[in-house]
């Protein structure tokens, strides 16, 4: 490549770079952009069942981004009143649903996963009725179990709950309030998801809903309520309803009270995302109907998962970035791996694709050495934000030297005696020869030289790795 033959460098990488990791198939996938990794999924559906609503009248679904409560409101038959709340409280890590009704109810809740393609068979799973509760287990292909524990209540005096030896469903009649609560886990190995829900249904199901509800309100808006994006004066602009303003920008009209609403959405999503500390905000936030869903909702290190994560600390969301540092904490290990076995150096090397704890190629991409490092930039941000020196000691600087070990082995100087990359291309970005491939190209050199500079400061800060400080800025410079 350092001798300009493009071409030849860019066929021996494709003769010799093979993408014979992929944990599925990819010819298995009638669907493209899926099958490169572990797809993320759902665990399957809470299916609430109300007879007698064929038709509804004044229906409207409302998400109140400062207190997290999604709602539903209508009119049914003949002007009976319905009123449908939704959240999940941090604390108690359950969704809550309460069903109120003018009039009452009868219906029956049950669990259910549609098998879907490609692989009908993925997940398996069995429910059983126990009391008021029906408890789910589940098994996906990859060695992944799972557990769901639906809980209904109807207060005395407001309905009943029967269930038949053979249900497999809760049936609640003539009931004018429903609470239901719903606990979730899933895990590996000697993980047991039934048990989690268990505890995490003790937690919450031994206190009343409002009080559920009011703490999960307050937690949230103190939460949210730190950051207001204000463009218009709110005396002259008084706050519209976003229907109404979504409609205006569909027709050409973009009011500036759109833009604060898509800013906050942006900061719920990702409070709802990873605030819990398990999982980063993947290709779809952490919600998906699919099995197969479009790029495996996985996280893509070629600007997607950095892109999720760069407002969370300017927007005041400093906890929810150790769902990000805890996931890339468990590649460093395959990180190491790849960084010995495929390209001889020391430190990490992280692939462009993620998924569950592994990564991989796009076998239709070039070979990007730059995801590590783009991540890196997440914790000194989070580090300059937060000024915890605790955290730049013990997780930020140690990941960022891992990344500076591999970029101190992997820089090779030029004829010029810079260091270059001899291997890098820019994600998303095929240059006019058609190359992949490339030598050293601008985002390589933007990187290397962050990554140096916060080793260089960090190193002073902390006091530590005082030999390292040289080789640092030589490769800075």
């Amino acid at each position: 490549m350092l001798e300009g033959k493009a071409k030849e460098a860019n066929d021996t990488y494709r003769q010799n770079v093979t993408m014979n990791v992929m944990p599925r198939q990819k010819n298995s996938y009638p669907r493209p952009l899926t099958g490169y990794t572990n797809s993320f999924q759902p665990i399957g559906n809470i299916v609430i069942d109300l007879e007698g609503q064929l038709w509804a009248t004044e229906y409207r679904r409302t998400l109140d981004l400062r207190t997290g409560i999604a709602s539903i409101t209508y009119k049914y038959r003949d002007g009976e009143q319905m009123r449908q709340e939704y959240f999940i409280p941090a604390k108690n890590d359950a969704i809550v649903v309460r069903i109120v009704s003018s009039s009452p109810l009868s219906g029956r809740i049950s669990f259910d996963r549609p098998a879907q393609a490609p692989l009908p068979q993925d997940y398996k799973w069995s429910a059983d009725v126990l009391g008021n509760k029906i408890s789910v287990e589940g098994s996906f292909v990859e060695g992944v179990s799972s557990g769901v524990l639906a809980s209904v209540l109807v207060p005395a005096g407001k309905g009943e709950i029967t269930t038949q030896p053979s249900d497999v469903f809760l049936r609640f009649v003539n009931a004018t309030e429903i609470l239901m609560l719903v606990t979730l886990d899933a895990g590996k190995a000697q993980h047991v998801p039934v048990d989690i829900c268990q505890s995490k249904m003790a937690a919450v199901s031994s206190r009343p809903y409002e009080e559920i509800r009011n703490e999960h309100c307050l937690e949230h808006s103190n939460m949210f309520d730190r950051v207001e994006l204000r463009i218009e004066d709110p005396v002259q602009h008084p706050q519209q309803d976003t229907t109404a303003l979504v409609a205006r920008a569909v027709a050409g009209e973009y009011d500036n009270a759109l833009a604060e609403q898509v800013f906050q959405m942006g900061r719920y999503l990702m409070m709802s995302c990873n605030r819990a500390g398990r999982r980063p905000a993947n290709l779809q936030g952490i919600w998906s109907e699919r099995s197969d869903p479009e790029w495996d909702a996985d996280w893509h290190f070629d600007m997607n998962i950095e892109m999720n994560h760069w407002p969370v600390n300017p927007t005041n969301l400093d906890e929810c970035n150790p769902a990000l540092f805890h996931q890339m904490e468990h590649f460093i290990e395959s990180g190491k791996l790849n960084a010995r076995n495929v390209a001889g150096c020391d430190g990490i090397l992280f692939y462009g694709l993620g998924g569950g704890d592994g990564m991989i190629w796009s076998p239709e991409g070039g070979f990007w050495a730059g995801a590590a490092a783009w991540i890196a930039q997440h914790y000194w941000t989070h580090y300059e934000f937060t000024l915890d020196r605790d955290f730049l000691a013990g997780q930020a600087y140690p990941f960022i030297k891992q990344v500076g070990l591999f970029y101190r082995d992997w820089l090779v100087k030029n004829w010029d005696g810079k260091y270059v990359s001899g291997f890098s291309f820019s994600p998303e970005n095929t240059p006019p020869n058609g190359f992949v491939n490339n030598a050293h190209c601008t985002m390589n050199t933007a990187l290397v030289r962050e990554v140096m500079r916060h080793l260089l400061e960090a190193s002073r800060i902390l006091d530590v790795d005082q030999e390292l400080r040289p080789v640092w800025q030589d490769l800075h410079d």
